[in-house]
């Protein structure tokens, strides 16, 4: 949990500056990808006939979302940007239709309109709205896994719409795994080879650079000690330098050294926050999951906390999920539903589900947790519903 107001005494200087969303006054090392985007976009405004597509891919935490976002608050003024997360709408199309709409229209419902509907409200909000539009489509992973080719393809169409000919400046894609680009089915492959951006990753003297930076953003000056960010880019490093993990590392340590009333940060505070956070567990994504997810999330930490070959039977976390809904005081869901939460939280990184092989009776669905720690997953969902420990 963030806090967004700093004390006197906090060490923070604005803690929101290490959040996901938030949209720093430089991309440092990534100078030479800004180039391209602008390079691309203004092809396009040559062409503006020609439907121009760009799709940025790399590992988690390696800036493909700060990268769309700052190249959006740093390009043309005359254009009006659009952007829409995958994760938010779950990779289903009419729901990221209505987030664009949304965009466009602040107060449009969010429920109760057919695909077509959504289509024909959309191109009617662009024709009377005129003007350029930059389309942001973040994690299109999650569309790929949850909607298929059948997504992508019903995508496009609405995309080739007549009135986006004359407001679509640029759409950008960002994607995580490259390798699914290899199972969508392009018209024009060399387009695609020309505008594919993968972002390498950073160097460690890059890692250490930016979270110098970022740190200079979020805590007061003598708050900060050499071997406290000295430590957070070893780590960082060590991992492959997912800067996400950094972000959220440095939020948690100088939340706790507000919590113990200390004026600076030490690597006490540090190895406290390892404790909550992992380079697996998407922390921040917690707080987009909805209610019975969480407890979903929280039943499976449980269950696997008694197993001793990290595996658990949908079954036996269907049985712990009920148990905590009586104690919480909801009704539980029934178990289509719940299966359907499976797949989600699975599309979302924090569990893993398969069917069992030898040695179980029968076909049955295991639970697991991708390489983080029960406790940790526990500890951290029982933070976001508020449960006391």
């Amino acid at each position: 949990m963030v806090a967004l107001q700093t004390s006197r005494g906090s060490v923070f200087k604005d803690p929101r500056t290490l959040c996901p969303d938030y949209v720093p006054p430089k991309a440092p090392f990534r100078e030479h990808e800004l180039e391209k985007l602008r390079a691309v976009q203004m092809d396009s405004r040559d062409k503006p006939a020609e439907y121009r597509r760009v799709f940025i891919t790399g590992r988690y935490g390696t800036g493909k979302t700060l990268l769309t976002k700052f190249y959006a608050a740093t390009t043309r003024h005359d254009q009006q940007t659009l952007y829409v997360n995958c994760i938010d709408c779950r990779g289903k199309i009419p729901s990221l239709l209505h987030e664009i709409i949304r965009s466009l229209k602040p107060g449009f419902p969010r429920r109760g309109y057919s695909l077509y509907e959504l289509r024909e409200t959309l191109a009617d909000t662009l024709r009377k709205r005129g003007g350029r539009i930059l389309l942001i489509i973040d994690d299109l992973d999650i569309l790929l896994h949850k909607s298929g080719l059948e997504g992508w393809k019903n995508l496009q169409d609405i995309l080739k719409l007549e009135v986006f000919d004359s407001t679509l400046n640029l759409t950008v894609y960002t994607i995580n795994h490259i390798d699914l680009l290899d199972r969508m089915d392009f018209l024009n492959q060399a387009l695609i080879e020309r505008d594919l951006f993968d972002l390498r990753g950073y160097s460690k003297t890059e890692v250490e650079a930016i979270i110098r930076f970022r740190a200079s953003l979020a805590f007061r000056e003598e708050a900060l000690g050499q071997d406290f960010l000295t430590e957070v880019a070893e780590k960082t490093s060590s991992i492959g330098g997912n800067l996400a993990y950094a972000m959220e590392l440095m939020l948690k340590a100088g939340e706790l050294a507000d919590l113990t009333k200390s004026d600076k940060l030490t690597l006490n505070h540090l190895y406290e926050a390892e404790k909550t956070v992992h380079p697996r567990f998407k922390g921040f994504l917690l707080e987009k999951l909805e209610k019975h997810e969480k407890i979903l999330l929280l039943s499976t930490a449980r269950t696997l906390k008694r197993k001793p070959y990290g595996e658990a039977s949908l079954s036996e976390v269907e049985e712990e999920y009920r148990r905590l809904c009586r104690i919480l005081g909801y009704k539980p869901r029934g178990h289509t539903t719940l299966f359907h939460k499976v797949k989600n939280l699975s599309l979302l990184g924090f569990i893993t589900h398969k069917l069992s092989g030898l040695g179980y009776r029968g076909k049955t669905t295991l639970l697991g947790l991708p390489g983080i720690p029960p406790s940790l997953v526990e500890s951290r969902v029982k933070e976001s519903l508020k449960i006391n420990p």
